[in-house]
């Protein structure tokens, strides 16, 4: 990727902060592995503001028809590790709103090791999206409980009972196994 400009930049953290965003997913596939995925996105309704941000990002865009009388949306999405950091990187310097999540983002993709990432890297992935997370919510997990009583996190929302959606759909998946 070539280096950006600082009119660049500047643009492209001020699309991000407002039209973005940086997201991270991880899961166990069917082998057993830990997989993740590391995003930067922006989403318009313009497609000539989405084809600028492609045309920078060297990425993809996407179309979500989202029916009735609603505009098309368009996304430009970058799912490759190595763009989604050097993109990070440039633009940080000119970051508000999500300054703190690109720099978090940064730190984990740097810990990445190929493919697979251990189960130390997992879990330190996972809690630093919990800080952000807590840090930056303005509202209880639960009306009666801190956090899922089984797993201990607050990373998933609520579901019934004191857990956590993934919790609770694991114990009903194993019950609905057992009869």
């Amino acid at each position: 990727m070539k280096e950006f400009s600082e009119t660049e930049k500047a643009w492209l953290a001020g699309v991000i902060d407002g039209e973005g965003d940086i997201g991270y997913k991880s899961w166990i596939d069917k082998n057993g592995w830990h997989e993740n995925r590391v995003s930067v996105n922006v989403s318009n309704t313009n497609i000539y503001f989405i084809n600028k941000c492609k045309q920078l990002m060297e990425c993809g865009i996407y179309e979500d028809k989202r029916g009735g009388n609603r505009k098309i949306l368009y996304r430009a999405r970058t799912s490759d590790r190595k763009k989604a950091l050097f993109i990070l990187q440039q633009i940080l310097p000119f970051l508000i709103i999500k300054k703190q999540k690109a720099e978090d983002m940064i730190k984990f993709i740097q810990s990445l090791t190929g493919r697979r990432i251990t189960d130390k890297q997992r879990e330190a992935a996972k809690k630093n999206a919990r800080n952000y997370w807590i840090k930056t919510r303005k509202f209880k997990w639960s009306t009666v409980f801190e956090h899922c009583i089984q797993c201990g996190l607050v990373d998933s929302p609520h579901c019934t009972k004191g857990t956590c959606k993934r919790c609770y759909g694991r114990s009903w998946y194993a019950n609905r196994k057992q009869t």
